[in-house]
């Protein structure tokens, strides 16, 4: 997504400003595709059918939550509807909104971590999906030249037994091609794969959230570490690699939130989707979030 004129360069740059380090959103003008075709497939886009005794986990950059007053019902109603078990979110503007939330939904929970920028990370998580669910923890408070946001770390058991755990993150915005806010992102997936392999080596890892970059094949990915890496893969490789229709961050497009996982998980995963919510949830861009949420499931 950076091999542009200069004039295609300056309007990415102003499209990601909702996904980046500011703290004035951009509101993204522009009507909401329109779905059409058998209705029930249009809402399997947004709500998948998940089964029995699976770990459903979802990552959401909620654009400066909430952004809007209508913000918090229409959340509240996709998370409802979607019964994932747990939801990874990123740029929390307003915590107590957030977790006035889970306390507003039957059986869920809100947690968050105040970390820099003003843009918190948190989870979202169905409690009687959970054994056990422990204290968040921040990762990397010492640099923040490679994470503007700290990493939020979790330890969870899900009732089927996994035991996992979760990395939340949402790396640094913009630049192009070996610019430096992408060596920054790449500084930041190298010592996150060096801090896993030397203190979670025998734990299911799944590090998650809006990652600012590409995965993509063809183009140059700052995670190329963990692309490379026999002992990680991104589950969400192939949406990468389908059709722009299903990407992440649908105003550029780009796909920009990513679910990498370790090879404990590897032979569990059912499946991965973009959820297209645009197609359920009115003006969803400009009263939601800009970006789409991502959900992999693991069985």
């Amino acid at each position: 997504m950076r091999r542009y004129s200069s004039f295609f360069l300056s309007i990415l740059i102003l499209s990601l400003a909702g996904c980046g380090d500011s703290e004035n959103p951009t509101i993204k003008e522009d009507p909401d595709p329109v779905f059409e075709g058998d209705p029930a497939v249009v809402a399997d886009a947004c709500y998948p059918a998940f089964e029995e005794d699976e770990l459903n986990v979802a990552t959401w950059n909620i654009k400066f939550f909430p952004q809007r007053t209508t913000t918090v019902e229409k959340v509240s109603e996709i998370i409802e509807s979607l019964q994932a078990d747990i939801i990874a979110v990123q740029e929390i503007a307003e915590p107590e909104e957030f977790v006035d939330l889970g306390e507003e939904i039957d059986n869920w929970n809100a947690v968050y971590s105040d970390v820099r920028y003003g843009q918190e990370l948190g989870f979202l998580y169905k409690e009687s999906a959970f054994d056990s669910f422990g204290e968040l923890t921040q990762l990397f408070d010492d640099d923040s030249y490679a994470f503007p946001r700290q990493a939020v770390m979790v330890e969870a058991t899900h009732v089927s037994g996994l035991d996992v755990v979760l990395i939340n993150i949402h790396l640094k915005c913009c630049g192009e091609d070996d610019s430096e806010e992408q060596q920054r992102r790449a500084l930041a997936s190298a010592k996150l794969q060096t801090y896993i392999n030397d203190n979670l080596d025998d734990k299911a890892v799944i590090l998650l959230g809006d990652f600012n970059d590409d995965i993509t094949d063809g183009l140059v990915s700052p995670f190329q570490n963990f692309i490379d890496a026999a002992d990680f893969t991104f589950a969400d490789q192939a949406v990468a690699n389908g059709d722009i229709s299903n990407w992440s961050y649908p105003s550029w497009p780009s796909h920009l939130d990513h679910i990498l996982i370790s090879d404990e998980l590897f032979d569990m995963v059912r499946g991965t989707q973009t959820l297209l919510l645009e197609s359920c949830i009115s003006n969803y861009s400009t009263t939601v979030s800009d970006h789409r949420p991502v959900v992999a499931s693991f069985k």
